[in-house]
């Protein structure tokens, strides 16, 4: 294999290719031999085989399943740490370069890969993701950087350094929305796992994982940046596997990143200016029959509003509910931003049906499923009656314009998802204070979205 004479003829380079790689998958737990292999070789010609085996690996229709072209990948990356150093960082600079072949990275994403060649790819390819704004260079760039977990804070903290605070962190949620806005691109086009450039998405089930103070911040600008993808008209994102991982990272933490995407400060924070992310995700993730997520139904059903209704009118905290910070009016602001956001996914979804009455009927059932734990003391003839109203009001509406049948919806919807905190005769002041903070949240939400 040291004697490119031996393998002649027109197959000859990939007959060499292809025993350079068989030989590395034999001895990839013998870091003596891989060294020495190398060794004798050359850089040139370690460089040469390196690159030609990786792209038979990854572009080639050489493997039946997933599982060995995977595992062959990972032979190529562990024999990375027996690389000379000057070989390994030509690689990866390479491998970063514009319209680079994209043959390397199924290497470098690998976790066994060396971390020096990881980083060092990362660190030259930033700068041809942000200027090149490409999707499939964002992607290359986001499967090497879901290498490792503690990769993504560090990029974070490592592309703002120098700048204010915060903006590390747009950068690199930046660089995830351009990889999310097209679905993953598949190197070998042959549909294997180990070619198939879905970093990304793995960042965002990465990010879910991640708890603490540290990293609320960076969860909601990646979410308020991807879930704006479900509302763009140019973006062709995979919608099913993008809502599935984002309600993943909204589990994670729903009532903080409610709250941070409506904080609404001055200056580079997290919240949302379009005022539209959350109810894109939610029209996506509730009412959307390509990309529904039941359990993103059940979750905001069963836990999140009961969760922030509880928190609402929690006895134990009431008496400060006057307070600026108090846990009861946050709680209560909460659930009308997220409410707010549901008015906003129905209204998009209604506007989808267009004038088709049998989609809107289901997309109300679904709405009305929803949001039942807003007004626990609801029996289920109050419920249908509510959603026939509903219905009916939208039915009356279709023939007119746009802007009319929008402001309909929205009264009407405003009437029937408020009834259960209508009855404010035994209801303390500070309660009656808790239900006009969720009511103003609910306009808002739906007032700075539609402006």
């Amino acid at each position: 294999m040291k004697d490119p004479n031996r393998y002649p003829g027109p197959f000859g380079r990939d007959l060499r290719a292809t025993d350079f790689v068989e030989t590395v998958r034999a001895h990839q737990n013998d870091p003596a031999f891989l060294k020495d292999l190398y060794k004798g070789l050359g850089d040139k010609e370690s460089e040469a085989l390196f690159k030609h085996g990786a792209n038979q690996v990854a572009a080639h229709h050489t493997f039946s399943n997933s599982g060995e072209q995977v595992a062959a990948l990972k032979a190529l990356a562990t024999s990375t740490h027996q690389l000379p150093p000057a070989v390994a960082d030509k690689i990866a600079k390479d491998a970063a370069a514009a319209n680079a072949s994209h043959f390397l990275t199924p290497v470098l994403k690998q976790p066994e890969a060396s971390e020096s060649i990881r980083r060092t790819y990362l660190d030259t390819a930033v700068a041809t993701v942000e200027k090149s704004k490409s999707a499939i260079e964002a992607q290359k760039f986001t499967d090497v950087l879901a290498s490792d977990p503690k990769l993504v804070v560090d990029y974070a903290e490592k592309l703002g350094k120098g700048l204010p605070e915060g903006k590390g962190e747009d950068r690199l949620s930046n660089i995830l929305k351009t990889a999310l806005s097209r679905p993953p691109f598949d190197v070998g086009k042959s549909h294997l796992a180990g070619s198939r450039q879905d970093g990304a998405q793995k960042i965002l089930r990465q990010l879910a994982d991640k708890q603490g103070p540290r990293y609320d911040d960076l969860k909601t600008r990646v979410f308020r940046d991807a879930a704006s993808l479900l509302g763009e008209d140019g973006a062709r994102p995979d919608r099913k596997a993008l809502v599935e991982d984002l309600t993943r990272l909204f589990k994670s933490d729903a009532k903080g990143i409610i709250q941070r995407l409506n904080n609404n400060k001055v200056g580079n924070d997290p919240s949302d200016p379009s005022g539209n992310a959350l109810g894109n995700f939610l029209r996506a993730g509730l009412f959307d029959s390509d990309s529904k997520n039941k359990e993103l139904g059940s979750f905001v059903t069963k836990q999140l509003i009961p969760k922030l209704r509880q928190e609402m009118f929690n006895p134990s905290t009431l008496g400060g509910a006057n307070e600026p910070a108090s846990p009861n009016k946050q709680s209560a602001r909460a659930l009308g931003d997220l409410v707010g956001a549901l008015h906003q996914g129905f209204v998009k979804a209604v506007k989808d049906a267009g004038k088709d009455i049998d989609t809107i009927k289901s997309h109300a059932d679904t709405l009305f499923s929803v949001v039942t734990e807003l007004s626990p003391g609801f029996t289920k003839t109050a419920l249908t009656a509510a959603k026939n109203s509903l219905v009916n009001t939208i039915s009356n509406l279709l023939g007119g314009d746009t802007d009319k049948l929008k402001n309909g919806i929205i009264k009407e919807l405003r009437n029937q998802t408020e009834e259960g905190f209508r009855d404010f005769s035994d209801m303390s002041t500070q309660a009656q204070n808790l239900v006009s903070e969720y009511s103003q949240a609910v306009t808002r939400t739906i007032e700075y979205g539609e402006y």
